[in-house]
């Protein structure tokens, strides 16, 4: 009886001993480091590492041969220490490049062996770069949209100032008219929508079966969108240099913008020749007076005709 414990007792060890084995090649292998891989360290410097972390996987012509081991800050940058297999080639041109790895996120870190100049075997130290994704695009368009933003107030400023000046009542009628006449094309939207809801029905699932074959497409390009994306950091360094370039304009569209709403305010506030010819009612008789003067003058001419008494000599 005892001896059929014992026993009962070494199967159950040597199980625990085989499951314990397994949980740890098994976490080893979720962590990229599997038995008896043979690595080597490599270090990537880079401007910004966003988005890289412990474990990020590095690849090499799609094919991964890596992972991240550590992140670390440097005083203009960050340092990325990386275990790769040994047999990846790397020469002195070689590089690396933050991409992104999926369309939906995340993110790898993809090597460029290069080509020129001898293997670097030992102490490997890679130049790095962050290509642009859709999120440093819409951080460039937030930058394009805050610059632009002193600019628009100026001219809803300016805007303003002209429509202080516009007191046309006939104007005014146009205006509600316009607005009568948007609130019954509402009315005859609203009741185009209910006789049309079942084709509107229709649409909408039409719409979601193209979504679906969008869907379909994006699993099956993945590759495509994949260097798409890539070339977007053109993109967005085209861009940048538009958005440096546009600045000169800016400036003198704010010029300009100022000009204006000061002429407005001399005029709004009855200061310069403008606003005098607009609203002097003293010289528009003056001037009505000076017309019908020379109406007369012209009338007179036209019925007496002009007298000239040329002497040509004398002898």
């Amino acid at each position: 009886m005892a001896d059929s414990s014992r026993k009962f007792e070494i199967r159950v060890g040597l199980i625990s001993l085989c499951a314990l084995g397994l949980l740890i090649a098994g976490i080893m292998w979720g962590r990229g480091e599997g038995i008896g891989v043979d690595r080597k360290e490599i270090v990537i410097e880079f401007d910004n590492a966003s988005g890289i972390s412990t474990r990020t996987p590095v690849y090499l012509y799609g094919v991964k041969v890596g992972n991240v081991q550590k992140v670390a800050v440097l005083e203009h940058g960050a340092r990325v220490v990386a275990h790769v297999n040994r047999d990846v080639k790397l020469y002195n041109n070689a590089s690396a490049a933050i991409q992104v790895m999926e369309l939906t996120g995340g993110k790898k870190v993809e090597l460029f062996p290069g080509s020129e100049g001898k293997e670097m075997v030992d102490d490997i130290v890679l130049p790095g770069k962050n290509q642009a994704d859709i999120g440093a695009m819409m951080a460039l368009a937030q930058d394009l949209v805050t610059e632009l933003s002193p600019v628009l107030r100026r001219a809803v400023t300016a805007l303003a100032g002209l429509a202080a000046l516009v007191g046309d009542e006939g104007l005014q009628q146009n205006i509600a008219t316009a607005a009568d006449q948007f609130a019954a094309s509402s009315i005859q939207l609203n009741a185009l929508l209910r006789e049309n809801r079942g084709r509107v029905s229709e649409t909408l699932a039409s719409v979601e079966r193209l979504s679906n074959d969008l869907q379909a497409f994006v699993g099956n390009n993945a590759d495509d969108l994949k260097k798409i994306i890539e070339s977007a950091h053109t993109v967005a360094e085209d861009a940048s240099r538009t958005l440096r370039e546009s600045e000169d304009v800016l400036q003198r569209i704010d010029r300009l913008v100022v000009s204006i709403d000061s002429i407005a305010g001399d005029v709004r506030d009855g200061h310069g020749p403008l606003s005098r010819l607009l609203y002097d009612k003293s010289l528009a008789l003056q001037l009505d007076s000076a017309l019908s003067t020379l109406r007369m003058v012209l009338k007179d001419i036209d019925r007496r005709g002009i007298d000239v008494n040329v002497e040509l000599g004398q002898w």
